[in-house]
């Protein structure tokens, strides 16, 4: 790599928390900003997240959360601050897909949906933000598997 691309992206000292970090983008996206220097929080409703979170190396902290309830975001952020000492990056990368065709889905499957897709990132990014944190700044991230849909 070259020194500018090292020096432009150096993320030593850095802090991110990623949501959805057990798998897929947000591990990926975390194995991307380990390997330029940062510490990671994983946050996941998947009880592998620890394990994940320590084979990236030390520093790093795994949580299992449901990041439909508020309460569990706020006390999960707290203990990331007190783990890190500062959130610089947010990514969230949590996510739900109904694959069932949308005249079949239930009020139930939307309500997780939305709460997961929409209303978990909201709450997630205003715990980060909150004073003494360091005003993170925040990645929303996605995938196509919407496609689905007739």
């Amino acid at each position: 790599m070259s020194e500018f691309w090292n020096k432009a992206f150096d993320l030593n000292g850095r802090c991110a928390v990623i949501t959805g970090g057990a798998a897929g983008i947000g591990l990926a996206c975390a194995r991307l900003l380990v390997e330029r220097g940062a510490r990671v929080a994983l946050l996941d409703r998947d009880l592998t997240v620890v394990d994940v979170a320590a084979s990236l190396g030390s520093g790093n902290i795994g949580i299992t959360v449901d990041l439909r309830r508020i309460d569990q975001v706020n006390s999960t952020i707290d203990t990331v601050f007190e783990h890190l000492k500062r959130i610089d990056y947010l990514v969230n990368s949590a996510g739900v897909a109904v694959l069932d065709k949308a005249v079949d889905v239930s009020e139930e499957a939307w309500d997780t949906t939305l709460d997961i897709n929409l209303k978990a990132s909201f709450f997630v990014a205003q715990a980060c933000a909150a004073p003494g944190t360091c005003s993170p700044k925040a990645v929303g991230a996605s995938s196509t598997s919407l496609r689905r849909l007739p």
